[in-house]
């Protein structure tokens, strides 16, 4: 058995190697190969590949060596991108910037600037040249292969150009303001300044020393050049700007007695209605219908009885209008009146100013300032001064969130969400239980699961938003005549702490005016309560609301603000709507007679209607 099969594994070896496998045959070995059938072995002269491997099935691939990733190396690819020509520059050199790759990875790549040493590099690639023709060689290599690109472009040096001019964009006014062009860096530059709309151009003549751009068509470009020849070629740096004219977007809103201020959604701001003491900031007119620009770029602004104060877009705080009693905070106490804004000490860093009558108020941070008139030391500073000229900090150790003035008294809000308020005491406005007057910020009565989120002062009385397990709610103190107050009451008695006001529609951003209060519900609809007659509440029905009723308009308000007997409003679309007295020119638009309830746009004769 041992025997057999060791003889066995000998014939299959035999077998394997192509021996013939006859036992005891005695053929010579060529005499073998003749019986080979066509196609059972090697044909005559033809000797088998010794390096052939196995044979491999129809459709399969031999294997080939791979890497230890997996992958088979690709192909060594170089791309390169494009430059636009030609590259214009100011100053002494331009910088270009080149950008490629290159496969696979490990590849290696030099970069060669016209006549200079290649180096490597690696992508983005920025060279720095002068004015001319250039070329850069970028080469890939890779064990052994290398292939190459070639970026040419050209360089121009143009003038160096400056241009004050409007930003561009939606604009509200056709006369937008100057265009000074200069050349700062050639003298024998030329300038051109054009107009294009629907095709065609005009010269905008003078640019040089400054002209004035007025749109004449609903969309505009300007078109400011430099130029300058060298060796007979032109080279030209251009500023092109684009201005779309449409309906003004106003943003924020102010009412004081009988004018009001508005800023736009390019923070430019505007005052209307009554100006005997430039509290429109401009000596003429006396009263005004349309919207006056105030010089500046403005974040906020608020109107007071007979002067306007805001805070502009650096941070700075400025008044103008009626001096006396120190109200404007520029130091003077004289009767006398200034019609351009003033600054209000040096600080940059103003968040918030609210003007009254004969006060101001405003604050920087968590820290409360007011100026002006200080009988009995209402204004809280830890005066006795008749008069408070220039800002002085609150009383007490106190972070501040928001301060607003009334007409005589002022109130303020904590980071702690607690009220307090100080001044004249009559009517109960001060909302601590008491009538007196207080020279020290005093809290406010609390309202229970309520937490107090805004103040609103007013003439005689004070109203604030408050947050309620049953949502947003306004509760109101001080007199309850005229329904002011919108408790649904209408009698002499006095409110000493916070009521809440008569209706199950939740309300916020409540103002209240001189006898009259409005505020928003959360489906934008506004809603107003008080003294009616004179269409104030926006209601065609005259006599006392004595309790919140909606404004007859099929309008939506992100803002509403009660002035002494009219009301004005921003819409969710942006714009601005007035009703009520307009004796004093305070609706900022034509009616018939002195009064009306129909809410109605501020006049806008700057924009469209101007064309």
């Amino acid at each position: 058995m041992r025997i057999g099969r060791r003889w066995g594994l000998v014939l299959a070896v035999m077998l394997l190697v192509g021996v013939g496998t006859g036992c005891g045959d005695d053929d010579p070995p060529e005499d073998r190969d003749a019986d080979v059938e066509d196609g059972g072995g090697e044909p005559d002269g033809d000797e088998p590949d010794a390096d052939a491997g196995p044979d491999v099935p129809d459709g399969e691939e031999p294997d080939i060596d791979v890497p230890d990733d997996g992958e088979p190396p690709g192909d060594l690819r170089l791309e390169v991108d494009s430059v636009d020509s030609p590259v214009t520059f100011e100053g002494a050199e331009a910088e270009v910037t080149l950008t490629f790759s290159c496969e696979p990875a490990g590849c290696v790549t030099t970069c060669q600037l016209n006549e200079l040493a290649a180096e490597l590099c690696t992508s983005p690639y920025l060279v720095e040249v002068d004015a001319g023709e250039h070329t850069v060689v970028i080469r890939a290599s890779y064990e052994g292969e290398e292939v190459q690109e070639t970026v040419s472009f050209r360089t121009v040096q143009v003038p160096a150009l400056e241009v004050s001019a409007p930003a561009e964009g939606d604009v509200y006014r056709a006369a937008l303001g100057e265009v000074v062009a200069t050349c700062t860096d050639r003298e024998d530059c030329t300038i051109t300044c054009e107009v294009c709309a629907d095709g065609s151009c005009e010269a905008l003549v003078g640019c040089e020393e400054g002209a004035a751009l007025v749109l004449e068509q609903p969309e505009v470009e300007l078109v400011v050049r430099a130029c300058v020849e060298d060796d007979g070629e032109e080279s030209c740096n251009e500023d092109r700007r684009t201005y779309t004219l449409v309906e003004p977007q106003w943003s924020a809103l102010s009412l004081g007695e009988t004018h009001g201020c508005a800023i736009l959604a390019d923070a430019t701001l505007w005052c209307w209605g009554n100006n005997t003491d430039a509290q429109l900031g401009s000596l003429e007119p006396e009263r005004s219908l349309v919207p006056l620009l105030v010089e500046g770029s403005w974040a906020q602004v608020s109107a007071g009885t007979a002067h306007s104060c805001g805070i502009r877009t650096d941070g700075t705080l400025w008044c103008w209008g009626q001096q006396q009693y120190g109200r404007l905070g520029n130091g003077e106490v004289d009767v006398d009146a200034v019609f351009e804004p003033v600054q209000v000490g040096e600080f940059d860093d103003w968040d918030e100013v609210s003007a009254g009558d004969s006060l101001t108020c405003g604050r920087r941070g968590a820290e409360a300032f007011c100026w002006g008139y200080n009988p009995a030391g209402r204004l809280g500073v830890g005066s006795t001064a008749g008069t408070v000229p220039t800002p002085t900090p609150v009383s007490g150790e106190r972070a501040w969130r928001q301060i607003s003035t009334g007409a005589e008294h002022i109130c303020g809000l904590t980071e702690a969400d607690e009220a307090f308020c100080w001044g004249r005491g009559g009517d109960g406005r001060l909302g601590y239980g008491g009538t007196e007057n207080l020279s020290e910020p005093t809290a406010v009565g609390e309202v229970e699961d309520a937490t107090m989120v805004r103040l609103a002062a007013g003439f005689q009385h004070t109203c604030a938003d408050m947050a309620t397990s049953r949502g947003a709610r306004v509760f109101c103190w001080g007199p309850a005549s005229t329904g002011r107050l919108g408790t649904g009451d209408d009698s002499t008695t006095l409110i000493l702490e916070p009521k809440e006001v008569g209706t199950d529609v939740e309300l916020s951003g409540v103002s209240s005016g001189n006898i009259h209060s409005c505020a928003i519900a959360p489906d934008d609809v506004a809603w107003c309560w008080g003294y009616n007659n004179h269409g104030q509440i926006g209601v065609e029905q005259t006599g006392n609301e004595l309790v919140p009723i909606e404004v007859d308009t099929t309008e939506t308000f992100a803002q509403i603000e009660a002035g002494k007997i009219h009301t004005c409003g921003i819409t969710t679309a942006g714009a601005l709507l007035c009703w009520g007295e307009n004796g004093d020119s305070e609706l900022g638009r034509e009616i018939e007679g002195t009064e009306t309830s129909e809410p109605g746009p501020v006049s806008w004769p700057y924009g469209l209607e101007a064309l």
